[in-house]
This record gives C-alpha cells, structure tokens and sequence, in this order.
C-alpha cells in the first residue's frame, strides 16, 4: 500500500524458483512442498528487479502420517479399507488375502482406484459399465446384445420414464436412482469411485436432484466423475462444480445480474455464502465477521452474476418443459436453444473485485471462479478443516487433534490430490487405529451388505427379481439417492442412522422379508431359472459344519475378525445354519427352556446344557454341495437367514474392533 492510496499485488510479481524441484516443489503462489529430505534453496525475483534467495531444510514432520505396520495389515484390516471406501466391494477372499500378503501401501494403491472399472473389485464374469451416469443409463435399457439385464426390467434404467407400451414422458429422477445404485452393487463399475463422486455431490458440495432438476443434476455428478477420471486437483475440480449448471439453477445466482452502467446489483448472496462454508469447508471463524460477511460473501454474490442457465426444447426427449435446462453454462451473450438472450457476459460484474483481501479478475463469472479457487484453497482454515472433514465422511465420527493435525499434514503432502490423499489416509495408523469409530450411514450398511452376499454377476444382473428391492428400504430407512436429507448440509450421517429406531425396525423387517435384499434365493426370467449358490464366493475347500461356516459369514459381512462374536450371537447363527431355526425355539424343544426366554453371554459360560447343544450344532454339515437339489436349496435358504441375522447386529451398524 503506496501514500497515494495505490497498491501493488505482491504475489502477483513475483516468481519462484526452487534449486532442486526433486527435493522441494514451489508453485507460482509461493507455496512449498516437501518431496525428499535434505537443502533447498529458493529464489524470489520481483518485478521490479529486486530478488532474495532463503534455504530450507526438510525434515521428517512430526505429524505425517506413519503407515500401518505389516503385523498390523491383516484380513480385516483389508475388509475395513474395502468396507469404508468401495461399499465392501465384491472382491473374493483370495484377492482380499493377496493383500493382506502385501505391503499395505501398494495393497491400497491397487484397492483405491478412480478408474472406470476395477476387476479386482468385481465379481467374477463382471461386463465393465461406462463410468458416466448418463452412459449407464443409455447402456442399461437399450437392447444391445450385450446388455445383461433382465428384459423386463430395462425400462426402469432409462433416462425418460417409461410405459410398458414404450411410451416416453419425462426424465425419471427413480431411474436416475436405480442406476446409481446398479452402478455401486452390480460389480461393472468402480464403487470407490462413485463412493467418492456420491461424497461430493451429496454430502460436501449437496445438492438435491428434485430441486436442481433430474437431468442437470446427472450432468452436475458426471462432472465429477469426468474429475476424478483424469485426478484433476482437488480445487479445480470444487472450482467446476461451482461453475455447473446445477449449482446455478439450486442456489437461484442464475438470476443474479450487475449494470456496470450504474453499479446496480441485483440477486441473492445465497451460494456466495455456501461456496465457502460446504464446497471448501471455510467458515469464516478466523476472519473478521463485518469483513467477512459484507466484503468476502457480497463481493462473491456479485463475482457470480452472468450464470444464466440455457434451456433447450425437447432436452432428453422430454415432454416436461423442467427438463428443458440443460447444462454446462454458456457464460458468454448469446441466444440459446429456445430463443431467449442469455447475456452472460454484459451482466456479470466486469470489475474486479476484493474477496479474502485478494483481488480476483476476469471477464465472466466463470473466469473469476477460475482465479477465486487457488485463493481459497489456501487459506488456512479451509487446509484445517477440508481434510478432516473428508476423512470423517469416509472413516471417523470422532477425529481428535491429534489425528487431525496428522490428517491434515497427509492433505498438504497430497499437493491437491483427492486420490492420493485418501490412498496416504487408508494405509495410516491413523485410519487403523482402534481408537477409529465410524458409524455406517443407511447407504454404507445396505449397500456394503449387498455387496458381500452376491456370489456372482448373474446374480447381480438376473438374481433380482425387483428393481427397486434396494430403493425401498433405502428410502424408508432415510438414505434416498440424490436427495440428501438436510438439503444442501449434505445426506444422512452414520451417527444419525445408528441412533435412528425406525431404521433398526425397518432393517429386521428387511431382513425377514420373503423377498429379501440381502441373499433372493431364485428368480426365473426370459425362459432361464437362476438358483443362488453360496458356494461360489466361499474358500475353495471349506469346512462346511456349522461353525466353520458361521465364522466365514461373521467376517465377510461385519470385519471385525470376529472380536465381537459372543456366546449368544454365535449361538442364534450357528442354529440358523444349521437347522434354519431361531435358537430359542430349539433350546425350548431339546432343553424344555421357556419358549420367550432371552439367553445372555454368561448363561453358556454357567449352563453346560446350553453349551453342548450349541456344539452339536456346530458340527451339522450345511449341505451346500449336496446332489440334491432340494436340499442344496434349503442350505442356501439358511445362508440367508444367517446373512439377515448378521446384518441387524450392533456391528452392521457401527464398525469396530471390540475394546
């Protein structure tokens, strides 16, 4: 700041120059990176000529991330990766062994993937699906011979609802849903990398397909998913996702326009305000309040004037004129498809402007977001909270400061990489700490549990007799894709679930239902029969006695190397298994125990009777390689009955290791 009033951008003068960019990396704004240890030195030239060198040594930070030793890097250590970050995945027990065989950061490196598809993750026979919803979509209810769903269920996959006569109307929201959904269980696709594109579109940056519209909401996540495809940095990609169309038309900036003839602004200050607080996670507690609120967040409503949204007649082949918006925004003066002058460019406040104490520039609302993101990205708030943040999502519902300064030292060494950051935070003591407590959501609990009892991808493709055997209990248990239940505050939490009663009884429903989400065990369709067979996801040669059997499922659909299989869980499991009867009911018929009594841990520790009947059941042979078909039937019936037993237990709903 000269005398005169005038003032000189510093950071925008300078250059930066380091002596050793294989030691030590500095980006164009100043900011340094560490790569290796040892001396660095970095030179600083102004433009006016003037220059300084300093020298920086590097040193083993105090706080990075130390990862988890090989000792430690077990079966289950490799379940709650997949658990947390790929919805359990359909990966086999082999693959799951190889990595546990391996040292933990290469394992993680081939687990979390953003590629399109991962066969390491899929069941076996999986068709690769395209990674876009829109292409999803296109593939799943056409009649390519490829196509592997059940004929009379295609309809329900397609872009525009759809009669059974082959008449289209408007772009279907619950198809939307459906494929999403098909996408994450059905094994043709990488679920790490629509976890991750769930993440950002439901619950950092939120929005509400319903409110935003169908179509330009699938246009909003397939950006994402476009960014995670290429590992585009992590500000570019909040950067295009403030730039989307839905984002536009949700937050209403689509009419926010300025008169640079005389200053007038007119519009809402709405996603001003939400650009920091969810999209980057800046909340303003360290800056000035008055500042903060009347120069920051109002000077970013006008920088988001010129966001006018096009619209075009018959978008999708629709009939309804909501579907007409269609994305990405145009942000220059031009005519769009149903005639209307869209002048971007002439309404967008031309000026630069003052946001955080920097000023940002450019011609349109696009150009500014461009030169806004990096400024934000680097104030220190959004590099406190951001990374904790995303690792509470995945991982931690009670991160303390000391993990969270080891986090946020693992988000500076990622240098703006989604992918590597989450790889660096999947391999940490941190993440394998016992001390981690995660809650599962409605999405991580039904969605994980599905993924563990398919056996194969003809089940996946023609197992399920009803498409939305999934949307259903999704949305009565308060996990409804798409349409996050705190609008823009993002989707369920895994707290809000665990603690919900109504989920719990919705949840044993599910799993006493006839038609049951977790393990159909035949559908017939187009003139072929299908028949589950548990088999075919079990060890090679397994035991098959009751409680070798038992022990199997426990770790395949809860993770927690059985610690917290008690007398009383393996008990009701085992008589599942083995007879396909609820304990109770037999103990009240060999024992002459009270049909309604509840049975504790420390009653099979005191009451041998108790204990021997529990071995004899142990010891049935579950006859899932029987001849017979009958009996081969009624083995996998009772596989699923175990399966729905273990999905209502504590540990379905909280991960942990027992204490």
């Amino acid at each position: 700041m000269y005398s005169d009033g005038s003032r000189l951008p510093l950071e925008t003068a300078i250059r930066w120059t380091s002596s050793d960019t294989a030691m030590l990396r500095i980006d164009s704004a100043g900011v340094a990176t560490a790569v290796e240890e040892g001396i660095a030195s970095i030179l600083l030239v102004h433009d006016s000529g003037l220059d300084d060198r300093v020298d920086i040594r590097i040193s083993p930070h105090p706080d990075s991330p130390s990862v988890v030793s090989q000792s430690d890097w077990t079966d289950t250590a490799v379940r709650k990766v997949l658990d947390v970050f790929a919805y359990g995945s359909h990966a086999s027990d082999a693959t799951i062994a190889r990595w546990a065989a391996m040292a933990p950061e290469a394992a993680v490196a081939e687990i979390i993937t953003f590629d399109a598809f991962n066969d390491k993750l899929a069941p076996p026979g999986a068709l690769p699906l395209p990674p876009r919803l829109a292409e999803i979509q296109a593939f799943l209810s056409s009649d390519d011979p490829d196509n592997p769903l059940r004929s009379d269920r295609r309809r329900f996959f397609a872009t525009l609802n759809t009669d059974v006569n082959g008449t289209t109307s408007s772009f279907s929201q619950r198809n939307l849903q459906r494929s999403w959904l098909f996408a994450v269980t059905g094994g043709g696709s990488n679920p790490v990398l629509h976890k991750t594109a769930f993440f950002l579109s439901n619950y950092q940056m939120a929005l509400r397909a319903s409110v935003a519209t169908p179509g330009i909401f699938r246009a909003y996540y397939d950006q994402f998913v476009d960014d995670l495809l290429t590992r585009t940095p992590m500000t570019e990609l909040i950067t295009n996702a403030a730039k989307s169309a839905a984002v536009s038309y949700r937050y209403g900036h689509r009419d926010n326009r300025f008169n640079n003839a005389n200053g007038d602004f007119s519009g809402n200050d709405d996603f001003a305000r939400e650009y920091f607080q969810l999209f980057f996670r800046l909340l303003g507690e360290t800056e000035d309040d008055d500042y903060h609120e009347n120069v920051s967040i109002e000077n970013n409503a006008m920088l988001l004037t010129g966001s006018a949204v096009d619209r075009q007649p018959d978008a999708y082949g629709s009939t309804s004129h909501q579907d007409w918006v269609i994305a990405p925004i145009n942000f220059s003066d031009h005519v769009d498809a149903s005639g209307v002058t869209r002048a971007n460019t002439r309404l967008h406040h031309a000026a630069c402007l003052e946001i955080l104490r920097h000023e940002v520039c450019g011609a349109t609302a696009a150009e500014k977001l461009d030169a806004l993101g990096p400024i934000v990205a680097r104030h220190h708030e959004v590099r406190a909270n951001l990374p904790v943040y995303i690792a509470g999502f995945f991982a931690d519902d009670r991160i303390d400061e000391v993990e969270a300064r080891t986090i946020r030292r693992a988000w500076l060494e990622a240098n703006d990489d989604l992918l590597t950051f989450l790889r660096s935070y999947a391999s940490s003591t941190v993440f394998h700490s016992r001390q981690r407590t995660r809650s599962r959501s409605t999405f991580d609990r039904n969605l994980s549990l599905m993924n563990r009892v398919a056996t194969d991808s003809i089940e996946v493709y023609r197992g399920r007799e009803q498409q939305d055997s999934l949307v259903g209990p999704l949305e009565r248990q308060g996990g409804v894709v798409f349409e996050p239940s705190k609008a823009v505050f993002g989707s369920q939490t895994g707290p809000e679930a665990a603690l919900n009663t109504a989920i719990l009884k919705d949840a044993i429903e599910v799993a006493l239902a006839t038609d049951r989400v977790f393990g159909r065990l035949e559908s017939s369709v187009d003139g072929e029969s299908w028949l589950k067979d548990w088999r075919l996801i079990m060890p090679e040669d397994p035991a098959l006695d009751a409680a070798s059997v038992a022990d199997w499922l426990w770790q395949r659909l809860l993770a927690d190397g059985l610690e917290n299989q008690n007398a009383a869980a393996r008990a009701q499991l085992i008589a599942l298994l083995a007879t396909g009867t609820d304990f109770n009911l037999l103990a009240h018929e060999e024992l002459g125990h009270p049909l309604d009594r509840p049975y504790g841990v420390a009653d099979f520790a005191t009451e041998p009777a108790l204990g021997a009947l529990v071995e004899a059941l142990a010891s049935e042979r579950i006859e899932l390689d029987a001849q017979d078909e009958a009996r081969r039937r009624a083995a996998n019936q009772r596989m699923n009955l175990a399966a729905g037993f273990l999905s209502v237990l504590p540990y379905a709903f909280a991960e942990e290791y027992a204490q």
